[in-house]
């Protein structure tokens, strides 16, 4: 059974993944992770720097990682699974079965549009508006917006302020995907995403804007499993190669 790890949007919570349990099969054990920062009942804070955001999430992931593994994460989320791969690669946890992202420029691309998380509120509610990923509704209501609003912030500070340090290409094969009408990451700063493995690489466009429509989630989806269930079926017929201890009698 492989694991998959999904890292979710700037602002978004492990329940905006939930749509991805009805899509895996049964031979696909999914981890939703949760950012520090969403619950309100909790102390902790967002972080607003990826560094020390990683030795918070590895603690409580690499349990899970005993088994193969992949990573997935949309827009913030792709650049933390990306970082996560190369945290784990430092740790010995070897590499991901494959690393999938979505809706985000690959990390040695400059951030071009601007940065989002000083935006005063009006401004900032209309460029989330235009992205489509927070419900209107949701954002109008006061509660919620004073909820949302700071883990948001401090997730788009993560993502404008990000740098990147060069390390080696990943080993694993790399997939990307981008809305067909995506206003926030081009096809070149997608497909840029190739540099950042030594293995295969794919880019794909998908029905949407920078969150895809349902159609498109679901070709996303496809490939996600498709490429799971070939990458298990490779590890199982390979021959075992490990050490075995003479019999005794």
């Amino acid at each position: 059974m492989a694991q998959l790890f999904c890292f979710p949007h700037a602002g978004g919570s492990a329940a905006s993944l939930n749509a991805w349990i009805r899509r895996l099969p049964a031979t696909i054990a999914l981890e939703r992770v949760e950012l520090p920062g969403r619950d309100p009942a909790s102390a902790q804070r967002p972080y607003t720097r990826v560094p020390p955001l990683l030795p918070h999430l590895f603690p409580r992931l690499a349990a899970r990682v005993d088994r193969p593994f992949a990573l997935y994460g949309h827009s913030l989320g792709a650049l933390v699974a990306f970082e996560f791969a190369r945290w784990a690669r430092r740790e010995d946890y070897g590499a991901p079965l494959a690393l999938f992202v979505s809706g985000r420029r690959a990390p040695q691309c400059p951030l071009a549009l601007g940065a989002l998380h000083g935006l005063p509120e009006p401004e900032l509610m209309a460029r989330l508006a235009e992205f489509g990923g927070t419900p209107e509704g949701v954002m109008r209501q006061s509660k919620w917006r004073d909820h949302l609003l700071p883990a948001l912030r401090a997730d788009l500070e993560m993502s404008d302020r990000y740098v990147y340090e060069p390390q080696p290409p990943l080993a694993c094969p790399l997939y990307a995907f981008r809305g067909v009408a995506d206003s926030i990451a081009t096809e070149a700063e997608v497909g840029a995403w190739g540099a950042q493995t030594t293995g295969p690489f794919m880019m794909r466009t998908l029905p949407g804007a920078h969150f895809f429509s349902s159609e498109g989630i679901a070709r996303l989806a496809d490939v996600v499993v498709a490429e799971l269930t070939r990458a298990a079926c490779a590890d199982a017929a390979a021959p075992d190669t490990r050490a075995v201890a003479p019999a005794t009698v």
